[in-house]
């Protein structure tokens, strides 16, 4: 059995959570066992939402490069130099935003009814998994320019893993925040 408040395990017939001293919410009757049954797709990991960080920033990004590039291509013309400076030019101002793009593909956030898994990473990859039944609080975060873009942080702090994991500028925050508690709540 599992502390709805702080994920821990608690010892049979106790009363109170060893942890965090949350009460226990029922206890069977001595010499009664209480048995869970669950249907084969609870047992089953089922993925419910898989995300990534925004393209709005990336894409706005190419643009820019894109126009600076071309009007450096014209100077280059203009000036007489010969065209590989222009391609030199092109591919540095457009090397940032692929840089860019590259770290949001290698940045997944996925939920299934049983955990967050948070993976990064381009060459080397790290992946984190949070079960549910751990996380403490779910918390959304958007800075003014954010919010009126649709974009904000969803913020996980979990008993299981030392400070806070957060989605980065992820679309509609809330939506995916409300989601999380949705699946923690059909856990406990």
């Amino acid at each position: 059995m599992f502390c709805n408040q702080c994920g821990g395990t608690i010892p049979d017939r106790s009363r109170f959570c060893n942890h965090c001293g949350a009460a226990v919410a029922s206890l069977a009757a001595p010499g009664n066992v209480a048995v869970e049954t669950y249907s084969p797709t609870q047992l089953e990991e089922q993925t419910i939402f898989v995300l990534r960080p925004t393209m709005i920033f990336i894409i706005l990004g190419y643009i820019l490069a894109g126009i600076i590039a071309l009007a450096a291509t014209a100077g280059v013309a203009y000036m007489n130099w010969p065209f590989w400076v222009a391609l030199i030019v092109s591919a540095v101002l457009l090397a940032f935003p692929g840089y860019f793009h590259l770290m949001r593909q290698s940045e997944i956030y996925m939920l299934t009814n049983h955990k967050i898994e948070i993976s990064y990473g381009l060459i080397a990859k790290t992946t984190r998994n949070i079960p549910l039944r751990s996380i403490q609080d779910v918390t959304t975060e958007s800075s003014i320019f954010e919010r009126l873009l649709g974009l904000g942080n969803v913020v996980i702090d979990s008993a299981a893993v030392a400070g806070k994991i957060s989605f980065n500028r992820v679309p509609n925050p809330t939506k995916y925040a409300d989601r999380i508690m949705q699946e923690i709540r059909k856990r406990n």
